[in-house]
């Protein structure tokens, strides 16, 4: 969880500073958009991080594991 904190702050910090100090005008008329399973691979990690982090939220919040345990498997399904 603490590595999906730390991956944002990065990423926004980056993006942030493309935004204020700019490129080269050379630089983005060469370059491309972002490559298409780059783009998908960082979208799985992200929501592999964030459904980890709702799910230790539940976890921390309940009273009684057992409860959330089998709840978890029963709305899992077959």
């Amino acid at each position: 969880m603490l590595a999906g904190g730390v991956f944002l702050l990065f990423k926004a910090t980056m993006e942030l500073n493309e935004q204020l100090e700019g490129k080269d005008h050379d630089q983005q008329s060469q370059q491309k958009g972002a490559k298409f399973w780059p783009v998908v691979a960082q979208i799985v990690v992200l929501d592999a991080v964030f459904s980890l982090d709702s799910v230790i939220t539940a976890v921390g919040m309940v009273d009684h594991l057992a409860v959330m345990m089998i709840a978890g498997l029963y709305c899992d399904g077959p």
